[in-house]
């Protein structure tokens, strides 16, 4: 038995490991930690920034790469609000932005957008690997039954239309289908 909370996770769970009981794991890190020491669930997943933030990432045993779990889109990204009328915080603001960083953050939310943006469990992960931006995009069904996955790679100056092209390429492939099952 797994527990984790996240729709998504459960998701790629279900798909990864055919039978593996998935169950939703709800409350603080702590509470979640407690409940696989006490034997309520074999194993949480977890996002592994929160259990190194309280000091417990001797308990974690390891994390995935996108080529297995594909994260939520803009998951890990911190955004800086400065509002136009406080002008002269501007060039502090865009000395501590992240170009790469932006161009993923892009990437993920126009690939998000091509899809309609439902309530599904999508994952998208964009990076920059060798000068080159690339895409991870996933959308699957709840019970890990149906999904579609695909990457898109290019120039990081086109992160928005790659986003948008995945999410094309993804509905030409069948995510529609799964979208709509899941609205219904």
């Amino acid at each position: 038995m797994v527990g984790t909370s996240s729709l998504r996770r459960q998701a790629q769970i279900r798909a990864a490991k055919k039978g593996l009981r998935v169950e939703d794991l709800r409350g603080n890190l702590d509470t979640r930690l407690a409940k696989v020491s006490r034997g309520d669930v074999d194993a949480a997943v977890v996002a592994y920034a929160g259990v190194r933030r309280l000091g417990r990432a001797e308990r974690s045993v390891g994390g995935d790469s996108p080529r297995h779990h594909v994260a939520g889109p803009g998951q890990g990204f911190v955004t800086i609000g400065n509002p136009a009328r406080r002008r002269a915080g501007a060039p502090w603001v865009a000395r501590l932005n992240d170009p790469a960083a932006e161009r993923a953050a892009r990437a993920e939310r126009s690939f998000l957008a091509g899809l309609g943006a439902a309530v599904v469990p999508y994952g998208a992960h964009a990076r920059e690997e060798n000068g080159r931006l690339v895409l991870d995009g996933l959308v699957i069904s709840v019970d890990g039954r149906e999904s579609v996955r695909g990457r898109r790679e290019g120039d990081p100056a086109r992160a928005g239309a790659l986003g948008a092209e995945l999410a094309r390429e993804l509905i030409e492939r069948g995510a529609l289908a799964i979208i709509e099952t899941l609205a219904k």
